[in-house]
């Protein structure tokens, strides 16, 4: 995920990076980011979930960003 490759791969600001979403038909659902981090990282993770976050706000994903997005998804649907 970008998250991941973010604070994982180049900042090396966390563990781990995941995140998880549930959207019931009938009421507004929720989507989560986890983060695990060393305590002398956590505000600089914190900022970078934020920044990526504010980042959705104004930037649309790309064609190949989301293609891929909906290509992992449809595989967990299938595969657990």
């Amino acid at each position: 995920s970008r998250l991941s490759r973010k604070l994982v791969q180049a900042d090396g600001t966390a563990l781990s990076v995941s995140s998880s979403s549930y959207t019931p038909a009938a009421v507004p659902g929720f989507f989560a980011i986890s983060v695990s981090t060393e305590p002398s990282h956590f505000e600089a993770a914190w900022k970078s979930v934020l920044a990526e976050v504010e980042r959705l706000k104004t930037e649309p994903v790309g064609a190949a960003e989301l293609a891929r997005a909906k290509k992992q998804k449809a595989a967990e649907t299938v595969f657990g």
